[in-house]
Formats: structure tokens, C-alpha cells, sequence
């Protein structure tokens, strides 16, 4: 590979979900440096809900009002109490700032045939755009789009009035160089993983026209097996396994027959639950000591070589620099939106979220602005990206949109209603 595009690839390998532009700093004593978690298939955790990203990314316990955040973020979401059809496009061009043709897709679809059951279909793709192929001394070898998908099956079921289930079944494909290393072989990446998703959510009445709506959610992200690109499968990477809890209230406030104001707030968290790289020790040159069996010495933190199974509890106490680093690990998002509702036929919103990660894990810390329209069913929403960092950031100007259709199936339901 040569020039721009080797940097290109090395991007797309390598950093999780590309936040770059941090440099570390020095240690003393106990100070804490840059330390990101990498993972393999960074590309499942872009959001590909465009109405969650308008609100920093929020989609853990958001309000009945949309069903697409039960793709991206919680698959218990999906259980809207009401028997629809809906489907959703999004479309995300991705690190724009760095490089011109990289872009993610998505095509939801979820059929809910009874008012308590419902079954989504979601298909994401990840397309790295051109990238040239060069041999040891620089002679052109071929040309590759290197390309990622992943398409899950959910399921979700209200049990009762306020408490609902989630479970999507992940297949993961990732080919990074179509055949161009190893030989020709081993070059593509697969895995399975799972989605689980708890809601409890219920209303109380204010007042004669007034509603409060509130929820509290759970959602392991991408628990399963290890990836590989090597054909003898010796080194395999961790998927990004992630645990989101979050809250989240919807007040209404009735303005006529079937319409309403709408005001929603939530607050939410999320962390890989993937070891943290521990800091090895070295000598004076800097070099990385090996014991008598040839493993790399632990000076501070746990060894990563571990089960995906056992990632999930080991990841909450195996960073280096102890509790201080775990909290770190902990990224914060908050988002906030209104909304106009006439007559159960036609919805416009505005909203707005922060989404905030430690500086020693990445620094991603932007706002995003977002907006939508809904008439008789159909839907078009968009998100712009800010980032809030003093040096240039490859998310910069990140803006996308989605459409989205839904069909109510009762009588007297109307198209758009909490």
C-alpha cells in the first residue's frame, strides 16, 4: 500500500472508532496517560439512529415516540404497544475531514404483528471507499474497497404495561484487504454476537392535560464470540462489547384534540466491556521484557488475554492506573428534544445533545443539533456534529439523514403518537 491511502487503512485498522488527534502525555508517579481501548469492527458502534445522534447519541430509555432507537440503541425500544410496520434508510457519511469516501448505511425494518411481540431486521454497512495495493518495493498489486457489514435479527415483547425485552442475534463480516495479505487467505473477519435490552417505562398524569412519561434502560452491546483475520485463527480480537444504561423523561402537554407539545430529557452512560491495555515493562531502551516463556511482563493492570465471557466482569477493575482510570472509561451523553405533534398526522422537532469521553481515552467530546418532520407517516430527520475540542477533529462537519415510514395497523391509533 502507498501515500495517502497506507494512512488511510492504518486509520480504518487500528483506532477505535478513530479518535485521534490526543497526544499523550508524560508520566510521573501515578499520573494517567493516553490509554484507549481497541477494539476490532469499530464500525458497531456508530449510532445508525439519526433522531439518537441529534441528541448526542442518547437511545437507552428515549421515548415511545420513535422505534428506531430499538435498532441502535436498546432493543427493547422496539415494543411500542401498538401492532405497526415501520422502516427506516440512514444514511452517514463518515470522517469527512480526513478522507472523502468513507460511508455507513443502514436499512431497518420491523414488523410488529401483535401489540405485545415485535420482530426488526437491521442491515449496516461500512464502506471504506478505494484503497491500492503495493509489494515490498512499492509496484502496484491491485486495488480494494475494503468493506464491513453486519446484519441482526431482534426481538422484542412488552411484558405487561411498563416492562419490556430485547434480544437481537448479530452476524458480523469484516474484509479489511479482499485476499491481499496472507497469502490470499484468512482475510476476512467474521463473529457473532448479541443485543440484550431491558425498559421499564411508565406514565403518570399530572394534571387533566398534562402527562409525565418516564423510563429507566439496559443494553449489553455485541456480547459474543472473538474475531480473526488469520486463516490459523492464533490471534483474534475483541468485538467492542458495551453496556449503556440510561434515563429518560417525556413531558406532554395536550393542545387540542390528538395534539401536543412534547419536552424529552435523558442522561445516559456507556463502557466497553473489553480489557484495558496494561502498561508493560521495559528496560532503558524503551523495549518491551519478555519472561522465560516469551510473554510480555504486566508492570501495572491485568493481562487482556482473556474470554469475551470473562471481559464483561473483569473489564470494571483491570485498568492500570486503578479506579480513577475506570471511571474514565465511563463516556457520558445527555441529550434533550421538543416536538409539535397536529393531530396525530404530522410531527416537527428540534434536538440538541453532548456527548462527552475522558481526554485519556480518546477525547471525543462534540454537540450535536438535529431536527425532523413527519407527515401522515413518513419521516425525514437529520444530525449535524460539532465537536468541542481546541485542535481539529476528524468528526468535523459529520452530518446525516434518515428516512423512515410507519404504518399503524389498530383502528384510531393515527401515524405519530407516544
Amino acid at each position: 500500500m502507498g501515500g495517502n491511502r497506507f494512512i488511510k487503512f492504518y486509520i480504518i485498522l487500528f483506532l477505535p472508532l478513530f479518535s485521534i488527534g490526543q497526544s499523550a502525555n508524560s508520566t510521573t508517579g501515578n499520573q494517567q496517560t493516553l490509554n484507549t481501548i481497541i477494539t476490532a469492527v469499530p464500525f458497531l458502534t456508530i449510532n445508525n439512529d439519526i433522531v439518537s445522534l441529534g441528541k448526542g447519541g442518547l437511545g437507552t430509555a428515549t421515548s415511545s415516540f420513535y422505534q428506531g432507537a430499538g435498532f441502535a440503541g436498546n432493543p427493547a425500544l422496539l415494543a411500542t404497544g401498538r401492532k405497526n410496520i415501520y422502516g427506516q434508510f440512514t444514511y452517514l457519511p463518515w470522517l469527512r475531514a480526513l478522507v472523502p469516501d468513507i460511508n455507513y448505511s443502514s436499512g431497518n425494518f420491523a414488523f410488529a404483528f401483535h401489540k405485545r411481540h415485535t420482530i426488526g431486521v437491521e442491515f449496516v454497512y461500512f464502506s471504506m471507499g478505494p484503497i491500492t495495493f503495493t509489494d515490498n518495493t512499492g509496484n502496484n498489486i491491485g486495488q480494494y474497497k475494503p468493506n464491513e457489514f453486519a446484519t441482526t435479527l431482534n426481538y422484542a415483547v412488552s411484558l405487561g404495561r411498563t416492562f419490556k425485552l430485547g434480544l437481537g442475534l448479530r452476524y458480523i463480516n469484516s474484509n479489511l484487504t479482499g485476499g491481499y495479505f496472507n497469502g490470499g487467505t484468512g482475510s476476512v473477519g467474521r463473529a457473532f454476537s448479541t443485543n440484550w435490552g431491558f425498559l421499564y417505562r411508565d406514565t403518570v398524569q399530572l394534571y387533566s392535560t398534562g402527562k409525565l412519561q418516564w423510563g429507566i434502560g439496559l443494553c449489553l452491546q455485541d456480547i459474543g464470540t472473538k474475531i480473526s483475520y488469520s486463516s490459523t485463527k492464533i490471534q483474534k480480537d475483541f468485538l467492542p462489547q458495551n453496556l449503556r444504561i440510561g434515563c429518560g423523561i417525556t413531558f406532554r402537554q395536550k393542545a387540542g384534540n390528538n395534539s401536543y407539545f412534547a419536552f424529552d430529557l435523558g442522561y445516559e452512560v456507556n463502557k466497553l466491556l473489553v480489557p484495558t491495555p496494561p502498561v508493560y515493562a521495559t528496560n532503558a531502551n524503551g523495549q518491551i521484557l519478555e519472561d522465560a516463556n516469551g510473554n510480555k511482563i504486566i508492570a501495572k493492570g491485568k493481562n487482556p488475554n482473556v474470554s469475551s465471557l470473562a471481559a464483561l466482569f473483569t473489564s470494571f477493575a483491570d485498568a492500570p492506573y486503578g479506579s480513577k482510570e475506570e471511571w474514565a472509561e465511563v463516556n457520558h451523553i445527555v441529550g434533550f428534544e421538543t416536538r409539535h405533534v397536529l393531530n396525530n398526522r404530522i410531527y416537527w422537532a428540534l434536538r440538541t445533545g453532548y456527548f462527552y469521553e475522558s481526554k485519556w481515552k480518546g477525547g471525543r467530546q462534540y454537540t450535536t443539533i438535529g431536527g425532523g418532520f413527519g407527515l401522515w407517516g413518513a419521516g425525514i430527520n437529520l444530525f449535524y456534529l460539532i465537536p468541542n475540542t481546541s485542535q481539529r477533529s476528524p468528526l468535523e462537519n459529520t452530518l446525516g439523514f434518515q428516512l423512515s415510514y410507519s404504518i399503524n395497523l389498530g383502528k384510531g391509533t393515527g401515524f405519530f403518537k407516544d
